[in-house]
């Protein structure tokens, strides 16, 4: 089989690689969230909703959805988030 300009892929693998870049997936914005009234209280609340794009697109777009989210949650804050493929609980981006 020929090999694409991308190391030593081949040509059905890029093109696999291609076509899951392109789908969309669902994910996960993982929100850590702790009482007003009792900071030690914290618990994880999590947003899912279809994306095309990596993990890290949806760390970089989060800000909006939290301080969304913060506004309707007044007695809770949120502490940090990170973004995560539903099923992947230990994965962290």
């Amino acid at each position: 089989m020929l090999s694409s300009s991308k190391g030593n892929a081949t040509f059905p693998e890029a093109a696999v690689r291609v076509s899951l870049e392109d789908r969309w997936a669902m994910i996960e914005l993982i929100l850590t969230v702790c009482a007003l009234n009792a900071p030690d209280q914290c618990e994880e609340r999590r947003l899912q909703f279809v994306s095309q794009g990596s993990l890290m697109q949806c760390m970089m777009q989060a800000p909006p959805y939290v301080a969304a989210w913060s506004g309707e949650h007044p007695t809770s804050r949120v502490t940090r988030w990170r973004c995560a493929y539903p099923g992947a609980a230990g994965q962290k981006a």
